[in-house]
C-alpha cells in the first residue's frame, strides 16, 4: 500500500513537471521567472568553466600552445550534433528532457576533469583524457543548448525579449562577477599554499554543485505546448533552411564572424597566466570590471532593440569591438592599464551583440522548422569557429619563435592572432548589408536617438531645463 502510494506520488510529480497544463500566459510569466533563476545556478558552473580557469587548469597540466587552440576549438566542434538534437526535439515533440538532462551531464562532466592534476601516473596521457572529457561536455552541452534556446523562443513573447533577456543578462552578470571574482582568490590562495591543484578540485566541485540546483530548477520550469511540426528525415532537417536567402546571409555573416573571433579564443588568458605573469585573481577583475559596466549596457542595448531592431545594434556593438584585441599590445607585467580599458569596451559592446545576434537567429528562424535552422546555424557557425581555432592553433605553434621587442613591451606568437582577429572583424561588416530584418532601423537613425537622448539627460542634469 504505501509503496503503491510513494509510485503514485512519482508519478504526479513527474506528470507536473513535463506535462504543465496551465493557460500560456501563466506559463510565460512562470516561466520566465524560474528562468532567472536557473540561469543563476548555471552562471556560477559557466563562469568557472568556460574561460580562463578551464584554460589555466589546462596550463597546470602542461598544455602546449597547440593544445591551448584545440581546447578553445572543442566548443565550435561540439555543435556538429545540433542537427541530431533538432531531430530529438521534433521526434520527441517535447524540449524540456533533451534541455534538462544533457546540461546536467554536460556539466558533470568537470568532476573527473578535476581529478586528473592527482593522477600523475597518467604523465602525458593526462590531457588527452582532460580534452576527450571536455569534448562529451561540450557535446551534451550543446544538444542542451539547442533545445533549451527553441524551448525559450515559445517561453518569451517576441515583444519582450529584448528587455527580458537583457535584464536576465544583467542579474546573470552580477552572479558571473561574484564567482569570478570568489573562485580566483580561491585558486591564488591556494596556489600560494603550494596545493593549486586542490584549488581546482574545489571550485570545480562548486560549478558542479550549481549545475544539479540548475537542473532541479529546470525540471520546474513550465514548456509551453509545441506547435505541430512536420515530421522530416535528418536529411530535409539539414538542408530545408538553406531554402531561405535570408538566412543563408545571416549564416555567413556568423560563419565569418566565428572566424574572427576563433583565432585568438583562448590565448587571451593564456597570455594574461603566461607572458604576462598575471594572477587568477587579476583575471576575475578582467571579468568584474566588464561585468560591472554591462549592468546599465545589456538595458541599454536590449531597449534600442525593442525600438529600433536587431540589426544596428549589431552593426553598432561589432564597429565597438573590432579595436578590443589591439590593446593587449600595448601591455606588459607592470603595465596592465590597456587590458583594463579592453574590460571596460567589452563591457559596453559584448553584450549588444550577444543580444542582438540572440534575438536576430530567432527572428530569422521560422516557427514550423525552427529547430532546424537553430540546429544548422549553430553547425555551420560551430564548424568555422572550430576551424578557425585549430588554425590559431597551428599559427602559434609555428611562430613559436616570433618575438619582438619594442621598449618594455614584447610581442609574441599570440600577437598575430590578435592582430589577425582584429582585422576579421573589420571584414565583417561587409557582409552586414545582405541581413534582413523586417522591422530594423537604419544605423543612423539609432545613432541619432542616442545622440538626442544623450542631450536631453545633459541638459536636464546640468539644470539647462530648470525653472528658475
Amino acid at each position: 500500500m504505501h509503496r503503491d502510494c510513494f509510485f503514485l506520488s512519482i508519478s504526479a510529480i513527474l506528470l507536473r513537471v513535463f506535462m504543465v497544463n496551465e493557460p500560456l500566459e501563466r506559463i510565460q510569466k512562470r516561466g520566465m521567472r524560474l528562468a532567472v533563476i536557473e540561469g543563476a545556478f548555471a552562471t556560477v558552473h559557466i563562469a568557472i568553466t568556460l574561460g580562463a580557469f578551464t584554460t589555466g587548469l589546462a596550463l597546470f597540466l602542461g598544455a602546449s600552445d597547440f593544445q591551448i587552440g584545440l581546447l578553445a576549438s572543442l566548443t565550435p566542434l561540439s555543435s556538429t550534433f545540433s542537427l541530431a538534437g533538432a531531430y530529438w526535439i521534433n521526434s520527441l515533440g517535447k524540449r524540456k528532457p533533451l534541455a534538462a538532462f544533457s546540461a546536467l551531464l554536460g556539466r558533470a562532466l568537470y568532476l573527473p576533469v578535476v581529478l586528473l592534476p592527482f593522477l600523475g601516473f597518467l604523465g602525458g596521457g593526462r590531457m588527452a583524457v582532460f580534452l576527450l572529457i571536455i569534448a562529451c561536455s561540450n557535446i551534451a552541452l550543446t544538444l542542451s543548448g539547442n533545445a533549451w534556446t527553441d524551448w525559450m523562443t515559445d517561453l518569451v513573447p517576441l515583444e519582450r525579449r529584448g528587455r527580458y533577456f537583457s535584464i536576465r543578462s544583467a542579474l546573470l552578470g552580477v552572479v558571473s562577477m561574484a564567482t569570478n571574482l570568489g573562485a580566483g582568490k580561491a585558486l591564488d590562495y591556494y596556489k600560494a599554499q603550494g596545493s593549486e591543484a586542490t584549488g581546482f578540485l574545489i571550485i570545480f566541485s562548486v560549478a558542479v554543485f550549481f549545475a544539479f540546483c540548475a537542473f532541479l530548477v529546470l525540471l520546474r520550469q513550465p514548456e509551453p505546448k509545441m506547435a505541430p511540426r512536420p515530421r522530416v528525415s535528418l536529411r530535409e532537417l539539414a538542408t530545408t533552411p538553406f531554402q531561405d536567402r535570408d538566412f543563408r546571409s545571416l549564416v555567413l555573416l556568423f560563419s565569418f564572424w566565428a572566424v574572427a573571433t576563433g583565432l585568438p579564443a583562448g590565448y587571451f588568458g593564456a597570455h594574461f597566466l603566461k607572458n604576462l605573469h598575471g594572477s587568477f585573481s587579476g583575471l576575475a577583475f578582467y571579468s568584474i570590471v566588464a561585468g560591472l559596466v554591462s549592468l546599465p549596457a545589456q538595458l541599454l542595448w536590449g531597449r534600442l532593440i525593442d525600438r529600433m531592431g536587431n540589426k544596428p545594434v549589431l552593426i553598432a556593438s561589432i564597429l565597438g569591438v573590432t579595436i578590443l584585441p589591439l590593446f593587449w599590445f600595448f601591455a606588459w607585467r607592470e603595465f596592465l592599464f590597456p587590458i583594463w580599458v579592453d574590460a571596460f569596451l567589452s563591457g559596453i559592446f559584448w553584450p549588444g551583440i550577444a543580444l542582438s545576434s540572440f534575438n536576430l537567429l530567432l527572428v530569422s528562424a521560422r516557427e514550423e522548422n525552427r529547430a532546424a535552422y537553430l540546429a544548422v546555424f549553430t553547425t555551420i557557425t560551430g564548424v568555422t569557429g572550430f576551424l578557425a581555432s585549430l588554425l590559431g592553433g597551428t599559427l602559434a605553434t609555428l611562430f613559436s619563435f616570433f618575438i619582438w621587442k619594442i621598449g618594455p613591451v614584447t610581442l609574441l606568437n599570440f600577437h598575430i592572432l590578435f592582430l589577425l582577429s582584429a582585422l576579421g572583424r573589420v571584414a565583417v561588416l561587409f557582409f552586414m548589408p545582405k541581413v534582413k530584418e523586417a522591422k530594423a532601423k537604419p544605423l543612423a537613425e539609432m545613432m541619432r536617438f542616442l545622440t538626442d537622448y544623450m542631450i536631453r539627460r545633459f541638459s536636464l542634469g546640468s539644470g539647462q531645463n530648470q525653472p528658475g
